[in-house]
């Protein structure tokens, strides 16, 4: 198969977005065909059910569901970009649209989208400031909330580690009615998410005294936790040198 990447700018991985999985992998494999670097570049991309089946592991009968139910669904979709705070204006989030038409043609073998440009701009003429991972990395996590913790860590890859404040991470995934207690989000969504990007991704998360993570605490409250990683191909490296 192929190596695609997805490339897409910080601002982007940083909105705020709920997608089901079937709508994120449509999106993520049209992101996979645009030459990001570029200026000239279309807004409508094609999704084949075979080349969908490779990448994600999938039958053909599967992928056509995913892609009719996934393209339907996506429609009605939208993100919200940060707008920073200033002296005289709090910060607050923009409303914006992933696509602007989308089409599914049975029988045929492909679906089609064409990208708002309020999305394309986040995707094409990326210099600096981006967000780069190969597809096959997210292909066999099982969750959207699982993809995007990783696209937040790989994000940091040449850091090596991220501080998340959990009220900001929260509203990044739109939990904020979810798991009020820090306990339950680490059992439901930290705890497993991490211990799959280890298992599944390019990423080795290192733990600390037996924990995927570190904590902050402010009295009583958990208000940050700290994640630290490597590049596993790093790790091999380094291991290699010893």
């Amino acid at each position: 198969m192929k190596a695609l990447r997805v490339r897409k700018s910080n601002k982007l991985t940083e909105a705020r977005f709920k997608l089901t999985m079937n709508e994120y992998r449509i999106l993520l494999l049209c992101v996979t065909k645009i030459k990001p670097k570029t200026e000239e570049v279309t807004s409508k991309y094609r999704i084949e059910v075979t080349e969908y089946a490779e990448v994600f592991g999938l039958s053909l009968k599967n992928a056509y569901s995913q892609i009719e139910t996934g393209l339907n669904a996506s429609w009605e979709r939208e993100f919200h970009e940060r707008i920073p705070a200033t002296r005289t204006r709090a910060a607050s989030w923009r409303r914006r649209r992933f696509i602007i038409t989308q089409e599914y043609h049975p029988g045929e073998g492909y679906g089609e989208v064409e990208f708002h440009p309020d999305f394309m701009q986040h995707l094409i003429n990326l210099r600096e400031q981006y967000t780069d991972y190969g597809v096959r990395n997210v292909a066999h996590l099982p969750s959207f909330n699982v993809i995007r913790i990783y696209e937040l860590l790989i994000q940091f890859r040449a850091v090596g580690q991220r501080s998340f404040n959990v009220a900001w991470f929260r509203e990044l995934l739109s939990l904020e009615s979810s798991y009020p207690r820090f306990r339950d989000l680490r059992t439901h969504v930290l705890n497993p998410a991490l211990k799959l990007i280890d298992q599944h991704t390019d990423l080795r998360i290192l733990k600390d005294e037996g924990s995927w993570f570190t904590t902050v605490k402010r009295g009583n409250k958990v208000v940050a936790f700290e994640v630290c990683f490597c590049h596993k191909a790093q790790q091999v490296l380094q291991l290699e040198s010893e």
